[in-house]
């Protein structure tokens, strides 16, 4: 892409910012975009608590995702909101409709494939009538009953897809393996999450941010790189340091493995990763307004924290650095092609 060369003004630093690809799985790319659906969701979020909601696919089903990435997600996406309407919309539990805000994450730390959807719900909801109703006691729904029905809603949507034939199997598979894998999730206890109340919605919102642009791992997470391999931090080691302190856990991979890894988590062209239902989906603004003058709000936690503007400063005198030359994009500097014949392409599935 180019870029253009920076330099320290007393000669001690000197570096490449290389120009934006925009694309949005790049970690240098991403901070506007995250930033203005950040603004956006600070005037649409209501200043009430909200709750924290993780729903997890089980790891039988993770062979299947792999290659139906963007038909799981989207069925993901269903049955998450009709399992948390089903008992939201429910007297018994709230009876009345929420703001929701959902992300796919498909990555694990170590970035094999793990797929679950964060779900920020908001502790209170619009009526039937149109009125306001807060979440009174200290929980959002009963978590094993929504696990059961979570589980049942899924299992019956694949098992549907694969009996119509919608779905491809993986290597070595039939629909013998396929129908046992389901057979074996419906038998264990499934893993949905739902944090205590939590203050600030805007907190939330931030945490979500990290996972519609970015991509699968952040620069500072990059400890070395070389011609063969990428190593990479990825938690706290449960053995200690020196001192008894904790120690990152860092991980070594070849540059094919890591390649592999952090392209099967980059979204197709048009597949969205964040969604909005509820108080919080653009056909519902004026029940919203509705609510938010009826509801107790609290401005501040509407607010987010605000980075300072990002400032170019050479690290060894702090100064700030000053543009330099341009560096023309790698088409620009290659060598002319010597022969005709198309280059050999790598197919996978």
């Amino acid at each position: 892409m180019g870029g253009r060369v920076e330099r320290c003004p007393n000669g001690q630093h000197q570096a490449v910012r290389f120009n934006s690809c925009r694309h949005r799985s790049c970690p240098r790319c991403a901070y506007r975009s995250v930033e203005s659906w950040l603004d956006a969701k600070e005037e649409l979020l209501l200043g009430t608590d909200h709750f924290h909601v993780i729903f997890t696919v089980p790891s039988e089903l993770r062979p299947l995702w792999a290659w139906n990435g963007r038909v799981l997600s989207d069925l993901l996406f269903d049955v998450v909101k009709a399992t948390i309407f089903t008992f939201l919309d429910d007297p018994r539990h709230l009876g009345a409709r929420p703001g929701v805000l959902a992300a796919l994450h498909t990555w694990s730390r170590t970035l094999v494939l793990h797929p679950h959807i964060h779900c920020l719900v908001s502790a209170g909801g619009v009526t039937p009538d149109g009125r306001w109703k807060p979440v009174r006691n200290g929980y959002l729904f009963p978590v094993n009953a929504v696990k059961i029905v979570y589980r049942g809603k899924l299992l019956a949507a694949i098992e549907k897809l694969l009996r119509g034939n919608q779905l491809r199997l993986p290597g070595g598979w039939n629909l013998g393996h396929a129908m046992g894998a389901l057979r074996a999730c419906a038998r264990k206890e499934w893993n949905v999450r739902v944090e205590k109340r939590y203050e600030h919605g805007m907190g939330l919102a931030t945490y979500l941010a990290r996972y519609m642009r970015g991509g699968a791992i952040k620069n500072a997470r990059l400890v070395a790189c070389d011609a063969d391999s990428v190593t990479f931090r990825y938690g706290r080691s449960r053995r200690g340091g020196a001192h008894g302190r904790p120690r990152d856990a860092v991980m070594k991979l070849s540059l094919e493995q890591f390649a592999r890894r952090w392209f099967r988590h980059v979204p197709e062209k048009g597949q969205r990763v964040v969604r909005s239902w509820g108080l919080y989906h653009h056909t519902h603004r004026e029940r919203l307004e509705a609510c938010r003058s009826q509801c107790d709000e609290d401005p501040r936690k509407r607010r987010r924290k605000r980075r300072p503007p990002h400032e170019r400063r050479c690290p060894v005198c702090r100064c700030l650095l000053v543009d330099g030359p341009m560096v023309p994009p790698d088409w620009l500097q290659a060598p002319t092609p010597t022969s005709h014949s198309p280059p050999a392409v790598e197919v996978s599935p």
